[in-house]
């Protein structure tokens, strides 16, 4: 059996040894509140983007590419500003080379932007021998 020292969680001193903990866990804590969730996933058939956009209305935002970048921008229309911190939004993704830009869907549902970005069937290749003559 091996032996460590114990030290309580609830001393006075505590306080003073974990300071800095504290002071960012507050920063911290602050942050993600006005940050906005995102999740990225594929498949093989396409990219899937979904970003938290809490009372946005799907007039409020602009999706656009620009040099293979994705832009989503977006204002708040009406909002009572005592309640809601940040009231736009201004996110950017690099797109991928294999991907057709034609055909980009989004969708505004729930408080959650959905995107789909599908990718380019990548095409088969057949080994085929030659004879030597």
């Amino acid at each position: 059996m091996k032996l460590v020292n114990w030290k309580p969680n609830h001393s006075m001193f505590d306080i003073l040894d974990n300071f800095d903990g504290y002071f960012n866990h507050f920063i911290d804590s602050n942050y993600t509140y006005e940050n906005n969730r995102t999740s990225i996933n594929q498949n093989e058939k396409s990219y899937f983007i979904n970003l938290e956009i809490p009372g946005f209305d799907k007039s409020d935002l602009d999706i656009s590419i620009d040099e293979d970048v994705l832009k989503i921008t977006g204002k708040r229309g009406d909002v009572n500003k005592s309640f809601i911190k940040n009231d736009n939004i201004n996110k950017s993704f690099y797109l991928p080379e294999d991907i057709i830009i034609n055909k980009i869907k989004a969708k505004a549902l729930n408080g959650i932007l959905c995107i789909e970005i599908p990718k380019l069937k990548k095409v088969k290749s057949d080994i085929k021998k030659i004879q030597i003559s």
